[in-house]
């Protein structure tokens, strides 16, 4: 008999129900089981109506651990807003288990070039949830970017709040 070393990290749902995030390592290659909210440690700090400030970007959720702080697997717009440098992609891919938020809810914060694989079904449920979701951060089949500005024809700046940059790939 064979066996092949596999590194399992659990960085999130550990000693709780939900908040799933277990990254699986093997030769090189690195996968994240779920990437999920953890509704007791999000409970501890937000509420229904008082959510992560989405101008903070990552920080109030990195402040209060509720996402690993880890190099090369989030978006580009909210790094280069925390006033953080372009970090290579260091995850090859999010497979997901189900469309629970516990299970899904922070995929919203992963680079667009990180694939992510789950069944048909669960993909109609995620593109369901951000069509009639109200979430700051309900971006979960298709990707905005959140800090790009341009020039309105009054002369201000105005936000980019259109469905476009990128693309997640069910």
């Amino acid at each position: 008999m064979v066996f092949k070393m596999v590194s399992i990290d659990i960085l999130g749902g550990k000693g709780e129900i939900g908040g799933n995030k277990i990254l699986l390592e093997h030769k090189g290659t690195r996968i994240f089981l779920d990437f999920g909210m953890s509704f007791k440690q999000n409970g501890m700090f937000f509420s229904e109506f008082l959510n992560p400030r989405k101008c903070s970007g990552l920080g109030d959720l990195f402040e209060f651990g509720l996402l690993p702080d880890m190099q090369g697997i989030y978006r580009e717009d909210y790094l280069a807003h925390m006033d953080r440098s372009p970090e290579d992609r260091s995850v090859d891919a999010v497979l997901l288990s189900h469309a629970h938020a516990d299970h899904a809810q922070y995929i919203h914060f992963l680079r667009w070039d990180i694939p992510i694989y789950c069944t048909a079904a669960t993909r109609i449920i995620l593109g369901c949830i951000q069509e009639t979701g109200s979430s700051t951060f309900s971006d979960l089949i298709d990707a905005c970017e959140t800090f790009r500005f341009y020039e309105n024809r009054n002369g201000g700046l105005s936000r980019v709040n259109r469905k476009k940059g990128g693309k997640y790939e069910g």
